[in-house]
């Protein structure tokens, strides 16, 4: 089945991205999208990962992506936060 994949891409230096944790947790965690066919991942900056950032087109820090899930894929939607 089709599946909406929210990407969150942080720094655990990042003081946007902390202030945008305790949001992004109660989106995630909130009883009106259980059952929704919804996947939360995160992929945390790192000076080894720089250049995946940077192909996906994250330029700043935090970022969210969210990408369609089916078998067409691609990113739908992003913002920086």
């Amino acid at each position: 089945p089709d599946k909406l994949i929210v990407l969150k891409f942080y720094a655990s230096y990042c003081r946007a991205c902390m202030a945008l944790e305790p949001m992004f947790l109660n989106v995630k965690n909130d009883k009106q999208l259980n059952g929704l066919p919804i996947i939360w991942a995160e992929c945390r900056a790192s000076r080894h990962n720089k250049q995946f950032f940077k192909k996906l087109g994250v330029l700043a820090l935090p970022t969210v992506h969210f990408y369609d899930g089916s078998n067409k894929g691609g990113l739908v939607e992003n913002f920086q936060c």
